[in-house]
């Protein structure tokens, strides 16, 4: 009899075992044949503390429906010790969570918390290997777009572990090997998102910001007759939107910010020490200057999506805390100055420093009472190119910002929100910030090009 029972423990913490293995192969044969399956996560789960991805593959849905199963069982008569509904795992409606209940093979009584362990610990390790084979064949096959799952399916299997942590009591060497494993796959969600990041970067300096009949600076004759700008400029504000979207769509919140935001700044850099060494012909001067206003305008739009608060999209920040934030401002006031003194008559320039540096707009600091104000490199974009903005008072415009902030985000930022609400109190320019944004009117490089007001560099000297 207790061989028995203890012969049909094993088979159980087996069957989960081959049920990992079986999703495994399955997710690897639907990822070389580019035909892999996305099952999307609760929205009360996405983000959060954890970061809960806000998709993950069909199979490791599967995977997490199992656990589910067993978190019910062992939690039955501690269900206090559970956040509310937490139960309901990551399927949002009860009946469709039911439904794929029904066809697991498990029931949740077949083995003990020990045994449990046993089986998931065991599993976390064929997950891991898994993950680094589909990381290395999505790379060779070069679906990139293929690591924004991978790197999802690594976050929720890890804060499922941490929750096990967090609900059973396990003993010392138990809870250690837990512990083990959490940390194991924290460094894999970080290792997978560098190389993710040097793919993509590498992509961008090899292929999409390299154009050389575009960039011959010297010539004597206007790229498409002055009337458009470097398509390499136009490809790379492409590539970031594209993953932009496809990161908000897939990934963690709080990951997919950080991602944007260190590619924004590390292609940024590449293009500010290009642009600023450039000594453009009088027939390249008006492709030059409409480069450089698509390069900030693609910033400003982006920084609403890398930035968590309306100091940071101003650049009001701590170098030390938000070094990423900080570094992208300052390679944008070098682009802008770089923009206003080679596209200004050299007689302006003269007449301008022959005055003293404190004559230039640039280097003064702002005066403004409102506690945030616009970075100077956005007051120069919006008046080279004012039909882009909104006309509204500067007494509202901390509003419109706050709620395009909020928008931006790949989640909910509930500062954003409560920041929001008490500035539309009484204010009935929210109204007209919900309808501005309603129809996306976002300004487009693409319609930008050597139309903007380039003679008007000159104002922001004198």
């Amino acid at each position: 009899m207790l061989g028995s029972k203890v012969s049909n423990l094993l088979l159980a913490e087996k069957n989960i075992i081959d049920f990992v293995d079986k999703n495994l192969g399955q997710e690897k044969e639907r990822l070389l044949g580019n035909e892999l399956e996305l099952d999307p996560v609760c929205h009360l789960l996405v983000g959060g503390v954890l970061g809960y991805p806000a998709m993950i593959s069909h199979d490791f849905c599967d995977i997490t429906t199992a656990l589910d199963i067993y978190i019910e069982a062992f939690t039955k008569s501690t269900t206090a010790r559970l956040p509310p509904r937490f139960g309901t795992g990551i399927f949002p409606p009860q009946f469709v969570k039911n439904e794929r209940l029904s066809k697991m093979p498990f029931r949740g009584d077949e083995l003990s918390e020990r045994q449990f362990l046993n089986a998931v610990v065991q599993s976390s390790v064929k997950i891991r290997a898994h993950i680094i084979d589909c990381m290395e064949a999505c790379t060779e096959s070069g679906r990139l777009e293929n690591l924004y799952v991978i790197i999802s399916n690594v976050v929720m299997i890890r804060n499922y572990i941490w929750m096990f942590q967090q609900v059973f009591h396990f003993e010392a060497k138990s809870n250690t090997k837990l512990i083990g494993e959490y940390n194991e796959l924290s460094e894999l969600v970080e290792v997978i998102s560098e190389r993710m990041l040097l793919n993509q970067m590498n992509l961008l300096t090899t292929y999409v910001i390299q154009d050389e009949v575009s960039q011959n600076w010297s010539s004597t004759q206007s790229y498409y007759e002055g009337q458009r700008g470097s398509p390499t400029i136009q490809m790379w504000s492409y590539f970031l939107k594209r993953m932009q979207r496809d990161m908000w769509m897939i990934m963690p919140p709080q990951l997919a910010q950080r991602i944007l935001g260190i590619l924004l700044n590390d292609s940024l850099g590449i293009l500010v020490a290009r642009y600023s060494k450039i000594e453009p012909s009088d027939e390249t001067m008006s492709q030059f200057c409409s480069d450089v206003i698509n390069i900030l305008g693609t910033v400003e739009e982006l920084l609403y999506n890398v930035s968590t608060s309306l100091d940071e999209y101003c650049g009001d920040v701590d170098p030390s805390v938000a070094k990423t934030i900080f570094s992208i401002h300052t390679k944008c006031r070098c682009l802008v100055t770089s923009l206003v003194l080679v596209g200004t008559p050299i007689e302006v320039l003269y007449k301008t420093f022959r005055r003293g540096l404190s004559s230039c707009i640039l280097l003064e600091k702002s005066t403004s009472e409102l506690t945030v104000t616009k970075p100077m490199w956005m007051t120069v974009l919006s008046t080279l190119c004012p039909k882009y903005y909104p006309s509204i008072g500067r007494e509202d415009w901390e509003l419109f910002s706050n709620l395009r902030l909020l928008c931006a985000q790949p989640g909910i930022n509930w500062m954003l929100v409560y920041n929001v609400r008490t500035l539309s109190i009484n204010n009935l320019y929210y109204i007209s910030c919900i309808q501005y944004l309603s129809l996306r009117h976002i300004w487009s490089i693409f319609f930008r090009g050597s139309k903007a007001n380039i003679t008007n560099t000159s104002m922001f000297l004198v």
